[in-house]
């Protein structure tokens, strides 16, 4: 009778584990392996040598249910990388798991595939909880985007995009950060760009402010701006000379 792999090894561990490391501990030296120092795993009690060798033989012997398991895992991962993206194009908008991939911002995948290996970009990804530098593209705007980018060295990004971006760097750089500390970071820049109007590097300050202060916030602030500008386009408006601001009626 055939003996499948969870019979055999247990269940499929979570992405961040390995079925050879997973609750190792130190325990009497293996003579057929005497380098790993008695490297022994927690079910069994196995050298982690010689549990390699066994599943190694396991899947030399069943290669069917082997890639059918991999196939499988490859799905549930890609689903799961989609699903924390959003589940659509963040450029186009379509919805089509089908047509979905992970574009490298910055267009560095091919040097990004070439350390991690191709195909582990989405373990790396899972495993690295989803760093900056990466979003869901439909194949059509992945295309698109990489020619821009090589054409005028700026990656095109909705305001979702960019508003992810910034707040996933400061999820790392500020981590102790909150909406009042931000707020009160904001105020700082204000006063530095209300100096000089002009300096464009003052006015992104306060852009990627409210940008994070937003997302502290649960706030999209495409979908807030989008809502915002149908209520905008209905209203009439009157421009007051005097103080040079305009008012809706």
């Amino acid at each position: 009778m055939t003996v499948s792999f969870v019979e055999m090894f247990g269940p499929e561990p979570s992405d961040s584990e390995s079925p050879l490391t997973n609750g190792q501990h130190t325990g009497t030296v293996c003579e057929k392996h005497p380098e790993l120092k008695g490297k022994r795993t927690k079910k069994g009690n196995l050298c982690v040598g010689c549990k390699k060798v066994q599943v190694q033989n396991w899947r030399n012997a069943n290669k069917e249910e082997t890639s059918d398991r991999a196939r499988q895992l490859r799905v549930l991962k890609r689903k799961k990388v989609i699903e924390h993206f959003g589940g659509k194009c963040e450029l186009c908008g379509l919805v089509d798991d089908e047509v979905m991939t992970v574009d490298h911002i910055w267009d560095d995948g091919a040097e990004h595939r070439k350390q991690v290996k191709a195909t582990v970009v989405l373990d790396w990804l899972i495993k690295n909880d989803y760093p900056p530098g990466y979003r869901l593209l439909c194949f059509n705007c992945n295309h698109k985007a990489h020619q821009v980018f090589r054409q005028t060295g700026n990656p095109p990004m909705s305001l979702y995009t960019i508003q992810r971006e910034i707040s996933r760097w400061a999820d790392i750089q500020f981590p102790e950060r909150d909406a009042t500390s931000v707020a009160n970071k904001l105020k700082q820049e204000m006063a530095e760009w209300q100096k000089d109007p002009d300096d464009a590097a003052e006015l992104a300050d306060v852009l990627i402010l409210v940008l994070d202060w937003a997302y502290l916030k649960g706030v999209d602030m495409q979908q807030a701006i989008n809502q915002k500008m149908v209520v905008n386009l209905s209203r009439n408006w009157i421009f007051n000379a005097a103080d040079r601001t305009w008012q809706h009626t």
